[in-house]
């Protein structure tokens, strides 16, 4: 074994060794994220808009802090820049939460061109550069060139889909990664609860 791979296993055990005595709330909340992920793949539609709307008031939350600070920072030079951010955040997350259809239609497309513009990039300086594992970042480019093409073919009707397919998807994999957590910590503690037999003399 490498010092690297000790590391990275010693690293995982001391966070094993965190969370030991709490695998409970980790399996639990695990649980309840993969079911949340399962209902948002079971209504894409409803997950896609309950997202854009999240993101609507995040972006007013944003704003109201930026604005705050800027006001509290006043005599500054970046005082006008961030109070109009603000103002610009607040406005943009009320037309979000006001129209989340039409938000998610724009997020939608802007993720295809994301998604084009990356995988094309990924694509090409893997086939150039050749580093170690280009072909894997060579297939992953392709896949992503390929989804976004797959999204601006079928944009805006897309829109209805794939944002809350994304969330569903994360949802799951995230309660996933929790339970796998639980399962570590509980494993540790019943390691730590039974008797260790004497050392032969």
């Amino acid at each position: 074994m490498t010092s690297r791979e000790s590391g990275t296993s010693e690293l995982q055990a001391s966070e094993l060794h965190r969370v030991k005595h709490r695998w409970g709330v980790f399996g639990i909340g695990g649980a309840v994220l993969m079911i949340l992920g399962i209902i948002a793949l079971g209504s894409v539609g409803i997950a896609t808009l309950a997202s854009v709307w999240v993101f609507g008031i995040l972006l007013i939350v944003a704003g109201v802090a930026s604005i705050i600070s800027a006001f509290a920072g006043q005599g500054w030079r970046g005082f006008t820049l961030h109070a109009l951010l603000g103002v610009l955040s607040v406005v943009v997350g009320f037309m979000v939460i006001a129209s989340p259809l039409a938000a998610a239609v724009a997020l939608t497309l802007f993720l295809a061109v994301y998604f084009i513009a990356g995988g094309l990039f990924r694509l090409v300086s893997s086939v150039t550069e050749r580093f170690a594992g280009w072909g894997w970042a060579a297939t992953g480019g392709v896949a992503s060139v390929a989804l976004g093409l797959i999204l601006v073919s079928q944009w805006p009707e897309a829109t209805l889909w794939f944002i809350g397919l994304l969330l569903g998807i994360e949802l799951i994999f995230q309660g996933a990664t929790w339970i796998a957590l639980a399962i570590g910590g509980r494993s540790l503690e019943r390691a730590a609860a039974e008797p260790r037999s004497p050392a032969p003399a």
